[in-house]
């Protein structure tokens, strides 16, 4: 799924009745993961969390509906787990049906690439803008996103791209 096709389908699960059951898996599913891995997630075959109550699935995100006005407790809880370093989750989300927070973890070192002019921003999402408020909603979630790759890296970051370059790395270098 790219990135769009996430946002819609994130949206369409923010827009129905909150059901702490079936939330973690749901949102697992709005990243396009197989029906079949949700399975084995809810079953417990592979869902490796030593939260209760959680989701954890590995190389990806640990996660945990939580009580209400719990949620910044449950993400320390999150953080602060064996099974979350462990299985080398990338993200840890936790909610309680009203606040969600989310946190992407750390790499030693990331590397962006394709950072060019016609890149980022996504010429093809520029081209199908409607009006200026659009455009600029555009701009504002394509930055967003390479802002928070950039900030991925703890130790070493590598930003590429060719000639012309990005216009967002004038961010970088005020930043």
């Amino acid at each position: 799924m790219n990135a769009v096709e996430i946002e819609e389908a994130i949206t369409l699960l923010a827009d129905q009745p909150f059901d702490p059951e079936s939330f973690p898996f749901a949102f697992l599913e709005a990243f396009g993961n197989k029906a079949t891995t949700i399975k084995r997630l809810k079953s417990g075959s592979s869902n490796s969390s030593d939260v209760e109550g959680g989701v954890l699935q590995r190389n990806n995100i640990h996660m945990v509906v939580c009580g209400e006005g719990e949620v910044t407790n449950a993400l320390a809880t999150l953080k602060a787990s064996p099974a979350t370093n462990k299985s080398k989750a990338k993200f840890i989300l936790a909610t309680d049906g009203i606040y969600l927070e989310a946190k992407g973890l750390e790499f030693k070192a990331v590397v962006v690439m394709a950072c060019d002019d016609d890149i980022l921003p996504l010429q093809e999402r520029i081209e199908t803008v409607a009006d200026e408020t659009e455009l600029d909603e555009v701009y504002e979630t394509e930055r967003h996103l390479f802002y928070v790759a950039c900030t991925r890296a703890r130790d070493r970051l590598l930003v590429s791209g060719v000639s012309p370059a990005s216009e967002f790395f004038a961010d970088i270098e005020e930043g």
